[in-house]
């Protein structure tokens, strides 16, 4: 993260929130942070300028 010099701040919280287009769900979120335990969540908090999103692509294939 970095402020608007261009500074970078470590340990700087952002609010993230995620979000899936199409044939998709968020399958779990994460930070990295022991702490936080709310995995399934859509929306986290970064910690050491991180956060991850894991998704479950729903394609079903014709046959």
């Amino acid at each position: 993260m970095v402020d608007g010099g261009g500074n970078v701040i470590p340990d700087a919280v952002i609010h993230v929130q995620f979000s899936v287009v199409g044939p998709g769900e968020i399958a779990a979120t994460g930070n990295a942070n022991s702490a936080e335990m709310a995995s399934f969540r859509p929306a986290r908090n970064t910690f050491g300028e991180r956060c991850w999103q894991l998704y479950d692509l729903k394609v079903h294939l014709a046959r």
